[in-house]
């Protein structure tokens, strides 16, 4: 037995759990009061940490065990069944797991008890339990938020939620704001007051202080914790706070308000309770965020729609559409403003895609707007939508992650912009090209081409309206494909195509725009038909106040002519006309200036051909002693010298008509060499001394001694002194005298000069002549009686020369009456590396042997000329034509020909032609005579086979040296 005892003592002493034996006291009324420990094995010790008690009281070694373990031991003697128990035993501050069961003899009331302490066990369920009730929590919480969208409504909720399950008498939101705190709305127990309003906070240090810190504040008795200040603790007894449960939330890194949980009466709030709280501040503050950023965002988005809806900028989102090869086809509109439709003429876009009103836009949108949605990098550009009829700038970008391939299109309508710049550059163009072009039918035929291209239109038409109105001329039509019918007769019944609406409309300078010709009432039923013409523009032209010109386009079929056409038509009209009308203005001044060169070289050849036979009449009387003759007498003499005064004067006027023509058209090249001034003046005033001694005239001459070296043409300078003397022997009255000078100077450059002065006392200049002095036939006195006036080209021609030389020439005079100066100033050379040249020779003046043919339809000058040849010792022979010559020239083969060039049927050109064709033509000497002698005959005589071309009067010293130099 003793064995047995021992074995079961040490069993118990080395299990796990702890055991006990203990014993029920009750008192006399049966009621159980306490138990004391008979036996405890060594576990109990470690599961209980209580020690030596054995034979000690509950009650005295567990004073805080809660009753109802008391209880479950009480019901384990009395039913004499086993108990399972879990439960908390305060005394140990252990969880207990318990298996009591009654010991010995009932009346004995003992009962043993194993036991577990499963406290870990219980305090990880208590976790457990606490994170499913606050997932419970959260979860109750968020599904009742997120139905709420009003932030009242939020606040509401989340104070009654707070107050029923915490248990409390006032629950409530208070934001903090820069007055104080503020608080909405609260939920209280019945009985209880609202505490809703504004608090100043400046009064409450310790509380500021405490909200500053951004920690919860958990106050379990207002009365007895240290934190709560006299103010604070009035301002809770005031509003029944006996404990509280402040939660902060934050906003932007600061304290934005608190979830206030109120007791009014002191409650030791759990660590639990804290977490929950916190749970609901935080979830609800999310929720009234959200609502707040929802809130804005949808004032936002109203306000940004409205805006959008607003503006003149175009909006839209799309949908970029891909292919299986991932290349960008088509887009779908997702939004769109209201200005979209302004801007593309696009309705009820939404859902559809661009291909489905726009089967034919342009591919380079598709591309544009797919590398945006893949790449995610904005573009702003500019492009055509010639699909739909627009020029867009855009800016694009993508609006969410590429999987959504849609982009945020942001555009405006710059088709006007783009049309008005295109048309700018075509009209400087047009400018550039009119610039260029001279003759009218030119211009026409450019403009027309170029505005039909551009306008891409099927006809251009420029038409000339006679003054009734009544016919139309067409100058030019330009179409995409032949209309024969419209140039088969160039003028046109104007009323045939125009109703009187449509000519008023023009008359008035309205342009006229006809949409459709088969219904518009300005045109004739039918008119057009056989034009193939179904909308018609068109920009009439006035002049002088009339209606003189238009300017149409048109198309085969009917078409809206915008208004940027009309007014494109209207500046090309606006240029062009008047460039056709100064056009046709420059050409008739052609014209007339080619009528005047061919008249003056007719006028120079009809005068020289009598002046040529005049001056070898002359020629031929020339009172000269000859061998076996008696010399003339004195009266003989003079008349002969006044005869030759006034064929120099003549030979004179026809040159400087001819010479003055030939400047104005930039044909006079001077021959420069290096000339000596002093010697060309020299010249120059010997040629006219005999003039002036005859009209009884002084004339003075002061010449510096030293050569006066410039680079010029001798023969045109000689002339500039010549005209300067004989205008001034011409202007001065009997007794006069002319003053003429030449030195050589410094200017201000400090380059040399020289400077000829021409002076008179002659009959002067008014103030206003000093310059038209030098006009073309002007003279300084218009007297029909003042004799050998001339032709007022001898000042002229001064001018044009001295300028061509590099010089300037001035008129002088202190007024009518008072005498005249002019000043030429030419530049000078200081050193001349040519040599001086040599007088040419005049021709020998001994007998010559050669044998002449003269062919000249002129009888008189071809005698007289043969007269002098013969007289000089030449075999001379004359022929009256061409064909004529040619016979003389077979049976004659003379040595040199004179052909003259201006003759009837064969005229020289030919006929040295075919001088040059017969045997023996090659070898033979032809001199050309003319009365033209322009530099386009000379060229063309040496073309035609002449040696050398002589203008007539041919100049004797001249004609004698050729023919003894070849």
């Amino acid at each position: 037995m003793k064995q047995t005892e021992e074995k079961y003592q040490a069993l118990f002493n080395s299990i796990d759990e702890g055991f006990h034996i203990s014993e029920l006291i009750y008192d006399e009324a049966g009621n159980v009061m306490d138990w004391r420990f008979l036996e405890v094995n060594a576990a109990f010790e470690r599961q209980t940490g209580l020690y030596d008690i054995v034979g000690k009281l509950g009650s005295e070694v567990a004073p805080d065990s809660e009753s109802y373990w008391l209880e479950a031991y009480d019901r384990v003697i009395k039913t004499g069944e086993p108990l399972r128990v879990e439960n908390y035993n305060g005394a140990t501050g252990r969880w207990y797991s318990a298996y009591a069961s009654p010991a010995g003899d009932a009346d004995q009331r003992q009962f043993l008890v194993v036991f577990a302490d499963i406290t870990e066990r219980k305090k990880a369920e208590e976790v457990l339990l606490q994170h499913k009730e606050r997932a419970d929590f959260a979860l109750n919480l968020s599904d009742a938020l997120r139905d709420l969208s009003d932030a009242g409504a939020i606040r509401a909720f989340v104070a009654q939620f707070s107050l029923n399950y915490f248990g409390a008498d006032r629950c409530f939101f208070c934001e903090l704001t820069a007055t104080g705190a503020l608080i909405r709305q609260d939920a209280c127990r019945d009985g209880l007051h609202s505490v809703a309003g504004v608090y100043a906070l400046n009064g409450y240090s310790r509380l500021q202080a405490i909200i500053d810190e951004g920690l919860p504040f958990i106050v379990h008795d207002v009365n007895s914790d240290d934190r709560v200040d006299e103010s604070l603790r009035q301002l809770c007894a005031g509003a029944d706070i006996g404990s509280l449960l402040h939660i902060p939330v934050f906003k932007a890194g600061g304290v934005a308000g608190m979830l206030c949980v109120i007791q009014s009466q002191p409650r030791r709030w759990t660590a639990h309770e804290i977490v929950l709280a916190r749970e609901a501040a935080e979830r609800s503050w999310a929720a009234l965020e959200r609502n707040s950023v929802a809130a804005r965002l949808r004032v936002s988005e109203e306000k940004y729609r409205n805006l959008f809806n607003s503006i003149d900028t175009g909006f839209c989102i799309i949908e970029v559409l891909f292919d299986k090869t991932d290349h960008p086809y088509d887009y779908r509109f997702l939004e769109a403003n209201a200005a979209f439709e302004r801007h593309t003429g696009l309705r009820d876009v939404i859902g559809k895609t661009i291909r489905e009103f726009a089967p034919a836009h342009e591919a380079h949108w598709f591309e544009i707007y797919g590398r945006i949605a893949r790449t995610g990098i904005p573009e702003r550009f500019e492009n055509v939508a010639a699909a739909i009829g627009f020029y867009y700038e855009v800016y694009a970008f993508r609006v969410d992650a590429a999987a959504e391939n849609q982009v945020c299109v942001m555009f405006h309508d710059i088709t006007e912009r783009r049309r008005r710049e295109s048309d700018n550059a075509f009209l400087e163009e047009i400018d550039q090209e009119l610039a260029r072009l001279t003759l009218p039918g030119d211009i026409i035929k450019m403009v027309g081409e170029r505005l039909g291209a551009y306008m891409q239109v099927d006809l251009c038409v420029f038409g000339d309206i006679d003054e009734s109105c009544a016919t139309v001329s067409v100058l030019m039509a330009w179409s995409k494909s032949p209309l024969p019918g419209l140039m088969e007769q160039h003028t046109y019944t104007l009323e045939a195509y125009a109703t009187t609406e449509f000519i008023q409309a023009c008359k008035l300078g309205e342009a006229v725009a006809i949409r459709d010709t088969a219904t518009d009432g300005k045109v004739p039923a039918g008119a057009w038909e056989r034009l193939r013409t179904g909308a018609w523009l068109t920009i009439p032209f006035h002049h002088d106040k009339r209606w003189a010109g238009f300017i149409s386009v048109s198309e085969a079929a009917p078409r809206d002519w915008r208004s940027d056409e009309t007014e494109l038509v209207r500046a090309i009209a606006d240029r062009v006309f008047p460039r056709i009308e100064r056009a046709r203005a420059e050409e008739a001044l052609r014209q007339a200036n080619r009528h005047k060169d061919a008249f003056l070289a007719m006028l120079a050849h009809e005068l020289r051909n009598p002046m040529a036979a005049i001056y070898n009449g002359l020629q031929l009387l020339a009172p000269v002693q000859q061998e076996g003759e008696a010399a003339a007498g004195p009266a003989d003499h003079a008349i002969w010298e006044m005869l030759g005064r006034q064929t120099q004067h003549l030979m004179r006027m026809v040159d400087d008509l001819l010479d003055v023509n030939r400047i104005s058209h930039g044909k006079i090249t001077l021959r420069k060499e290096p000339t000596d001034l002093t010697e060309l003046v020299a010249q120059a005033v010997s040629s006219v001394k005999e003039a002036f001694q005859h009209e009884g005239r002084a004339l003075e001459v002061g010449l510096p001694a030293a050569a006066l070296w410039l680079d010029g043409d001798a023969a045109r300078l000689i002339q500039v002194v010549t005209n300067l003397l004989t205008n001034g022997l011409r202007y001065t009255g009997a007794g006069g005298c002319v003053w003429l000078t030449l030195q050589q100077r410094v200017n201000g450059a400090g380059k040399s000069e020289a400077v000829l002065q021409v002076q008179d006392n002659g009959i002067g200049l008014a103030e206003d002549q000093l310059l038209s002095i030098f006009d073309m036939f002007a003279q300084a006195d218009n007297a029909l009686a003042r004799p050998n006036s001339g032709l007022g080209l001898g000042l002229t021609l001064v001018k044009q020369l001295v300028l061509l030389h590099g010089g300037q020439v001035e008129a002088q005079s202190a007024g009518p009456g008072k005498g005249s100066t002019f000043l030429v100033i030419l530049p000078i050379t200081e050193k001349v590396d040519a040599l001086h040249r040599q007088p040419e020779a005049t021709g020998s003046s001994g007998k010559a042997t050669a044998s002449i043919l003269i062919i000249d339809d002129n009888a008189d000058a071809a005698h007289t000329l043969r007269m002098l040849l013969e007289r000089r010792g030449y075999g001379a022979h004359t022929c009256n034509s061409g064909a004529r010559g040619i016979d003389a020239f077979r049976r004659m083969r003379p040595d040199v020909i004179l052909l003259d060039i201006s003759m009837p049927d064969l005229d020289g050109f030919a006929t040295c032609k075919i001088l040059r064709e017969q045997p023996g033509g090659k070898d033979v000497t032809i001199f050309a005579l003319t009365g033209y002698g322009q530099q386009g005959d000379r060229e063309q005589a040496r073309e035609a086979g002449f040696d050398e071309l002589l203008v007539k009067p041919v100049e004797l010293a001249i004609l004698y040296k050729l023919l003894a130099e070849r």
